[in-house]
């Protein structure tokens, strides 16, 4: 059972008394009660339709005499709008409009009352234009997913308890049509192959990056386009802040910044740090601004002040090109905006710098290379220097995909010379022997050698939310839980806490808050002896279309990324293992379980896609990645070997452990996973996929062989040095 906090008890708790007539007719007229409603779903006076039933007649319970009783009950209305987004569904552009039930709703609320609080529960962007249409709108609150103690949240928010501090995550246009994304946004397929495509032709223009670039000469065009400009927020309280000048070291940025409350309550704020570089003709694209670093201050009392300082490395100011094959920082001014939001800068100043070429990883030192140029496609990329002539167009029609990329779809391998590996050794270990002990020692060669083939096939392949149990060697199963707003798990009894959503963590601004859930959850799956988490969900809000952008943090890859490794650090703080996903492209979820074909810029794909994960194993450590389902151009995500092999673990020095996704289709295949680096299979019984990789096996006993027992080898370090090690069927 829910112990959930409704919304009305959460007022009444507050001290806020709500109409109990109106929410008897809003009962009386089909609405379910407010206690047996989704905790997510929340409001005094809703509409009472689903996404599916928009052209449903609505039952029309503000009759004139509901309305008149409402107005003498209370001077201030509350009105919630909102939408349920799910996994394996998108929104059409409609879905995040008011319906004109919607609409009618608002307008009897707005015309009654003299002051209406509007509450958005959504955790898409919708168009909230309407907000400006009604003087007596004079409040509204963003609250996104908040889960099932969003009530209890915002009546101590609306009743002044708790001083808001939250920044947008996400830029809300008046138009989310607007964003180029949505152009290629939908169900394109190929016409001589099973398979559909998409294409990310709007390159690094998503988000603010599109809206502050196309209209940074243009500001009335601006405030025509952009209703809530990415990072705005409010609060009871007023800020004043003193900048100080940058400080320059050889890598690094440093940004100090003095933030005293000036008003009348104690309260939170956010700095942020935007970066302008110079573009030029020819060079890489550029948005006209990106953040660079923010930070959230402690909670200020009135007349208190704060130093806060946000420093980023210089390298982050450079873009990818692909001429160079590395991040190139080119000569010229920067300018460093300290900034309440993406379009309001308090300070800037100027830096010259020198142009300087990274080829190479700041971390591991691996050389930096293209990696992707077979992903660009026969694209054009909309690019500054041409707004008009590269402006996204939905495809029409269907598109043939050529001979070349029908064979990148079904890639065949070359059998290797040498032995196959060894199998059903007698060699006296069990896995514990090896817990704590590195990779590359020899005892794994020797612990490996033990296994049968049948092993290593059941050890890869089952690897549905558990691992396989080998009981003779002391190879325990591990568990791994499903969540992006807490654990949850398919196969058995199961009741764990719920968080909001990571769209609703991300606009908290706050790094050490991400953590501190991390922490939560890691802690509850130790208490119920779970060794995995398949979260955070690490992907972006490319268009505000996408069904699971409740369960993504943001539009931008920085407060992405360092919501993510707060997060994992949180959890793997607690011996587990985190799989962040999905690595990578699953930006919408229309077809993505059929493995469609994404064709993006090398420069896109690793400025912003990659750019989250990238900052999680980097800053968090990552110790587990989830594949996506989707392909990079021609080749599945979970077997392609630049993705995993070059980028992750050769480029980023990853050394964990990657799962696949649910393993859905035979776009899925084993072998392709075992070859390029993708540890085990998301799955339970797949007898066809099974006979396949054993069929490959047989063609390539040498090659694939070791390739499967270096996968094996993976899973077990991971096991190895897990809490399973210390359960009943470790010790045999």
């Amino acid at each position: 059972m829910s112990s959930a906090t409704t919304l009305y008890e959460a007022l009444d708790a507050h001290g806020v008394a709500a109409n109990p007539d109106l929410i008897a007719a809003h009962e009386d007229a089909g609405a379910a009660s407010e206690a047996d409603s989704s905790p997510g779903l929340i409001g005094l006076v809703k509409s009472l339709l689903t996404r599916d039933s928009e052209t449903e007649p609505a039952p029309d319970y503000l009759t004139p005499d509901v309305l008149a009783q409402a107005r003498e009950y209370a001077e201030t209305a509350m009105i919630v709008v909102g939408n349920d987004g799910a996994e394996a569904v998108d929104f059409t552009p409609d879905q995040l409009r008011l319906t004109p039930h919607q609409e009618d709703l608002v307008e009897k609320v707005a015309d009654a009352f003299e002051e209406v609080i509007v509450v958005v529960n959504s955790g898409n962007q919708m168009e909230l234009g309407f907000l400006e249409d009604y003087p007596s709108i004079t409040a509204a609150v963003w609250i996104g997913t908040p889960g099932p103690f969003g009530g209890e949240a915002l009546a101590r928010t609306l009743t002044g308890e708790v001083n808001p501090s939250g920044r947008l995550p996400v830029t809300y246009a008046y138009d989310l049509e607007s964003a180029p994304a949505v152009e290629n946004f939908g169900d394109y397929r190929y016409s001589n192959a099973n398979r559909a495509f998409l294409d990310y032709e709007e390159g690094l223009y998503v988000g603010y990056r599109f809206y502050e670039t196309y209209f940074q000469d243009d500001d009335a065009g601006y405030a025509e386009a952009v209703q809530f400009p990415f990072g705005h927020g409010l609060s009871y309280t007023s800020f004043k802040w003193t900048a100080a000048e940058p400080a320059i070291t050889e890598e690094n940025v440093t940004i100090t910044v003095e933030v005293t409350n000036t008003g009348e309550v104690a309260g939170k704020d956010v700095v942020q740090v935007y970066a302008r570089a110079p573009f030029r003709s020819g060079s890489a694209e550029k948005s006209a601004t990106e953040l660079v670093g923010y930070a959230k201050t402690e909670t200020l009392e009135p007349g208190d002040s704060q130093d806060v300082s946000i420093e980023f490395p210089i390298r982050d100011l450079a873009s990818w090109d692909s001429r160079a094959g590395g991040y190139v920082l080119e000569e010229g001014e920067y300018e460093l905006s300290v900034a309440t939001d993406v379009h309001s800068p308090v300070t800037t100043r100027v830096v010259d710098l020198d142009e300087k070429v990274y080829d190479t990883d700041e971390v591991t030192g691996a050389q930096l290379q293209n990696r992707f140029a077979d992903l660009h496609g026969d694209l054009t990329y909309l690019s500054r220097e041409d707004w008009q002539g590269s402006y996204p167009q939905s495809p029409e029609g269907e598109r043939t995909a050529s001979e070349e990329q029908l064979a990148e779809m079904e890639p065949t391998f070359t059998p290797a010379d040498g032995p196959a590996p060894d199998y059903g050794a007698d060699n006296s270990l069990r896995l514990s022997d090896l817990a704590g002990v590195p990779m590359d020692d020899p005892q794994w060669e020797d612990f490996l050698d033990q296994l049968t083939l049948d092993e290593q096939i059941d050890l890869f392949m089952n690897g549905g939310w558990k691992t396989a149990e080998v009981e003779r060697l002391g190879i325990p199963a591990a568990t791994f839980l499903d969540g992006p707003a807490g654990l949850n798990y398919f196969f058995g009894d199961f009741e764990a806490a719920a968080f909001p959503t990571e769209v609703v963590i991300a606009a908290t601004w706050n790094n050490d808050l991400a953590h501190a859930i991390g922490d939560a959850v890691g802690a509850e799956a130790q208490a119920y002896g779970a060794q995995g988490w398949y979260a955070p969900g690490m992907n972006l809000h490319r268009s505000p279309l996408g069904g699971r952008n409740f369960e993504y943090f943001s539009e931008d890859p920085l407060l992405t990324g360092k919501m993510g490794a707060g997060m994992i650090a949180g959890a793997q703080s607690h011996d587990i293992s985190v799989f962040m996903k999905h690595f990578v492209l699953n930006d919408q979820e229309i077809n993505a379980r059929s493995g469609v074909n994404v064709w993006v810029s090398e420069q896109a794909l690793r400025e912003l896609y990659l750019r989250p994960f990238e900052i999680s194993v980097k800053e968090a450590e990552a110790t587990g990645v989830m594949s996506s389902f989707i392909h990079l151009g021609p080749r599945w995500a979970g077997g392609h070997e630049a993705l995993l092999g070059e980028v992750l673990r050769g480029e980023w020095g990853f050394e964990g452990l990657v799962t696949t996704d649910a393993v859905l289709g035979s776009f899925m295949d084993p072998e392709q996973a075992a070859r390029a680096g993708n540890d085990i299979m998301l799955s339970t019984v797949l007898p066809g996929a099974e006979k396949s990789l054993r069929s490959a096996l047989e063609e390539d006993p040498a090659g694939l062989g070791w390739a499967l027992r270096d996968r094996v080898q993976q899973i077990l370090h991971t096991v190895a040095n897990s809490s399973a090690i210390g359960s009943p069927a470790a010790a045999g």
